[in-house]
């Protein structure tokens, strides 16, 4: 039951990571491997604030690459509308 949970948790990662490079297509990390991607969009500082109504993300203000971070996340949100 645990292996089958684990291998359950890493094509779930693996999926999200195919999602998330599908989702970058005609930017400047479309041919970037997986571990840049981890580093430069997954791995970052920040805060979530839940509220009644909506969860907002607060991305720290030195975060580089937060244009592409927030196209990723429309294109994410348009293709699972």
């Amino acid at each position: 039951m645990a292996n089958q949970f684990r291998l359950f948790l890493h094509l779930a990662a693996y999926r999200l990571v195919l999602r998330l490079q599908e989702a970058l297509k005609n930017t400047e990390f479309a041919s970037m491997q997986i571990q840049q991607l981890r580093l430069r969009l997954l791995k970052i500082g920040g805060q979530v604030i839940q509220t009644a109504r909506r969860i907002w993300f607060r991305l720290a203000r030195g975060y580089l690459w937060k244009n592409i971070f927030l196209l990723e996340h429309r294109r994410i949100v348009a293709d699972t509308t």
